[in-house]
């Protein structure tokens, strides 16, 4: 299918952080069935269900499926330098204030990726998109991370 085509053109790569559940990546993974897919969370019991969310959906041995556990606070992401993701997406994940700073620096290395800072600004294409989706379920925390993307020099 065309459309197809024009959301996950090939060589994409998606890097889905705070995937929760999964629904959105598990969304990505039937429409995309030749993108690599990477879905994060903290380790633990939500990880775990995000591992049985992808079993129960027949992705477990997908290729092209990765479960990874993920820790915003953590400085090294040396996760996000290996995938080399070209869409990164967030789905509800702006509801922390201290999260929020994690967040946009994270958002901003899987935007950077192995490419370092050229990867944005440079020749690169196509240049790698984040795409953040969030209702305000806590007004200081939405504020807060508008400021905080701003500060990991990124724009809205």
């Amino acid at each position: 299918m065309a459309k197809k085509d024009v959301l996950f053109p090939n060589g994409t790569r998606i890097l889905e952080l705070g995937s929760g559940a999964g629904f959105l990546g598990i969304l990505c993974a039937r429409l995309a069935q030749n993108t690599d897919i990477y879905l994060t969370d903290l380790e633990g019991s939500v990880l775990d269900r995000l591992r049985e969310t992808v079993e129960l959906n027949r992705l477990k041995d997908a290729i092209h499926v990765h479960v990874a556990p993920l820790d915003w606070t953590d400085a090294t992401k040396d996760l996000l330098k290996n995938v080399n993701a070209t869409l990164i997406l967030a789905a509800d994940t702006v509801y922390d204030p201290e999260l929020v700073g994690p967040l946009a620096q994270t958002i901003r290395a899987a935007l950077i990726g192995d490419g370092g800072s050229e990867r944005l600004f440079g020749t690169t294409t196509p240049v790698p998109t984040a795409l953040v989706a969030s209702t305000v379920r806590n007004p200081d925390a939405y504020f807060m991370f508008g400021h905080a993307i701003k500060h990991a020099r990124l724009k809205i």
